[in-house]
């Protein structure tokens, strides 16, 4: 496989940019080169995601375009890879004839081996054997995030099987890694310069009880915090039931830490709750939200709302807003209720019409805005630690964040600077102003 070149467009959570980057590093070792340029690849290849409807339909565009270029361009082999190939494999090989290779979610391995088959034989491979063990010896050659900062996946699957969501059945039950295996990538990743490790999974909270007979996000963090090269560790996706006061106190005392909850709550109705098969209760998302309020040191909050969920009533979205201004929580994403196929929640009675729904989403969104704007008001002449993650050509200013915001899904804060920053590195930055999701500010040099 020398020499061929290699385009992967990566669709989905951080979680399906680390099997990218795996799918990349596995041609990589076969003397394959990546490229940004599609039309320069003859290898193009689409990790797919199938949360959500509009999830699965973007995939399946991704597809076609790409196939494209098999007419058109340098490409000779198009690989689908991914969720929605896990899901729908048999359907998609019948159907998508465009596509040359298609494996699932942990067949990574196998797809240099797959190509190579597909290069001799000109037959077309679907390939669903892999194990979601995949993780275990994990070993990245490269990173598509910028160098100083990488995401590390410390288990895959789920099973919390929340009555609208279809992970358990693409990605199957939580498959924890080792604390050994994960300490040993995020070494090599700390060798290699990076700065921010961004700890993922569908719920880190539950974090080694499949493989340890106990939650084990405490210490695996503490076995972290040994890797003295690494600034911040950053935690997303906890959920309320596995917040205990161990992981808030080892959080608040420990400074390379992020004091960064990222908690997906979903809907704050009892009723609701119940119906999405939550595994926590109104009083225990309080009373999570509360003990983060009284750390000693602040945590920004951020968390996943879904509006319009099958039976929600006026009264109900009504709860939902009273929440949010509540709370008052730093970051909130907002989703209509997508109805997912095969999942409890799309055979319940009361489905919400689409009208409703997109009214329910603008009014939270536009009520978390106005909250959002509030909080960066106060954030106005305080001094934060920044790591500086561009240069902005078009506006001459430098891009960053504090450690209350993850890339991607966050504002970021601009920074003037009277002397050039360094990429990848922390500076002291006073906030001078702010819009409703960014900050400004300037670099204390």
């Amino acid at each position: 496989m020398t020499n061929k070149t290699v385009h992967i467009i990566s669709l989905g959570c951080p979680k399906n940019r680390v099997d990218s980057e795996l799918i990349a590093s596995r041609l990589l070792e076969r003397g394959c080169r990546l490229v940004t340029d599609i039309a320069a690849a003859s290898i193009i290849i689409v990790n797919t995601c199938a949360f959500i409807e509009s999830a699965k339909t973007e995939a399946v565009e991704e597809i076609l375009e790409a196939a494209e270029f098999k007419k058109e361009g340098n490409c000779r082999i198009l690989v689908v890879a991914g969720c929605l190939v896990q899901r729908y494999g048999r359907e998609l090989f019948d159907e998508l004839v465009e596509a040359d290779v298609l494996i699932g979610t942990y067949d990574t391995d196998r797809l240099p081996a797959l190509i190579e088959k597909f290069e001799k034989t000109g037959q077309r491979r679907l390939c669903l054997e892999g194990k979601a063990d995949y993780l275990e010896n994990a070993c990245r050659l490269m990173i598509s995030t910028p160098a100083h900062y990488a995401y590390v996946k410390i288990a895959d699957g789920c099973s919390n099987r929340c009555s609208y969501c279809a992970i358990p059945a693409i990605r199957g039950r939580m498959v924890s890694r080792s604390i050994e295996s994960i300490c040993a990538e995020v070494r090599q990743l700390a060798d290699d310069g990076v700065k921010e490790i961004i700890l993922v999974a569908q719920d880190t909270t539950d974090y080694g009880i499949d493989r340890y007979g106990k939650r084990m996000l405490c210490e695996l963090l503490r076995a972290l915090l040994a890797i003295r090269e690494i600034v911040w560790f950053r935690v997303l996706y906890m959920y309320p039931k596995g917040m205990s006061e161990e992981l808030l106190t080892l959080m608040d005392a420990e400074d390379r830490i992020c004091k960064y909850a990222d908690v997906p709550l979903q809907h704050i109705s009892a009723q609701i709750m119940k119906n999405m098969n939550r595994h926590d209760t109104p009083e225990q998302v309080r009373g999570s939200l509360a003990r983060l309020r009284a750390a000693q040191h602040r945590f920004a909050v951020r968390t996943s709302l879904i509006v319009g969920f099958p039976g929600e009533t006026e009264e109900q979205f009504a709860e939902l807003c009273d929440f949010v201004r509540e709370e008052r929580m730093d970051r909130v994403g907002v989703f209509p209720y997508s109805a997912e196929e095969g999942t409890p929640a799309a055979e319940m009675p009361g489905q919400i019409a689409e009208t409703v729904k997109e009214e329910r989403y603008r009014e939270l969104m536009e009520l978390q805005a106005g909250i959002s704007r509030e909080l960066n008001e106060e954030r106005i002449g305080r001094v934060y630690d920044c790591l500086v993650d561009e240069y902005d050509e078009n506006v001459c200013l430098y891009i960053g964040r504090s450690q209350y915001e993850a890339p991607e899904v966050d504002g970021v804060i601009y920074i003037s600077s009277e002397k050039e920053l360094q990429i990848g590195t922390v500076v002291k930055v006073r906030i001078t102003d702010c819009a409703d999701y960014d900050l400004m500010g300037e670099a204390a040099v």
